[in-house]
């Protein structure tokens, strides 16, 4: 019995890695090398590209000398094994309205007329986040559904009653969507804190498991 018992938690820690390796590490190395190969000089160093799909990105600006082909394949991998999610698209930019600033492309739409990157709540525009009233962080708007967003302000309502984040500056990372039916993993960041929060009914409200660094 006792060996039993080893060899079955030997395989549960063996597929707990290999979970965590596709499903935690992954996105985080194709975002990172995504950001990688967003550098210009000027406005006619960018070109959009095609998005990843969920939870990665709707388009992807990149330098015109660059391309996304293995990303690709990494991020189709990802969606195969891991956990369902879903976001609604805004309007791609046209090729005018990519601008290069700071030797990012960036969607200038999401500037103000200012050029400021922050808004007043510590939004970053610059990166496509805005304010959002009900839940109370910055988001990229386009990217949750009416459910996501449910769930959104139960995490983040959670976290702010646990002095874990505040109004100001909270950035919604995800809100991915799991198999059982009103199961949602949220990510919420700010300067020096990543909360992650699991919101498993949205009915009642039920929180049943938080970490955060």
């Amino acid at each position: 019995m006792n060996k039993i018992i080893k060899i079955s938690l030997i395989i549960i820690v063996i597929f707990g890695t290999l979970y965590y390796l596709k499903c935690t590490l992954l996105p985080k190395i194709i975002t990172k090398q995504l950001e990688n190969k967003n550098y210009c000089t000027q406005d006619t160093d960018c070109k959009i590209e095609r998005g990843l799909g969920c939870p990665f990105a709707c388009f992807t600006l990149i330098n015109k000398n660059e391309n996304i082909n293995i990303l690709e394949k990494a991020a189709l991998y990802y969606k195969t094994y891991c956990p369902d999610c879903m976001y609604k698209c805004q309007i791609h930019p046209t090729q005018e309205e990519v601008k290069c600033i700071n030797s990012k492309c960036i969607d200038s739409r999401t500037q103000d007329r200012t050029g400021n990157e922050s808004d007043k709540y510590g939004c970053n525009m610059a990166t496509g986040f805005s304010y959002d009233p009900e839940i109370k962080v910055c988001l990229h708007a386009w990217k949750i559904n009416e459910s996501q967003k449910n769930a959104a302000v139960i995490a983040a309502k959670y976290l702010r009653e646990k002095n874990i984040i505040n109004e100001k500056g909270a950035n919604l990372i995800d809100v991915i969507e799991f198999k059982c039916p009103g199961c949602y993993k949220v990510r919420v960041s700010q300067p020096d804190i990543n909360a992650q929060i699991i919101v498993t009914n949205l009915q009642d409200n039920s929180v049943t498991s938080i970490n955060y660094e």
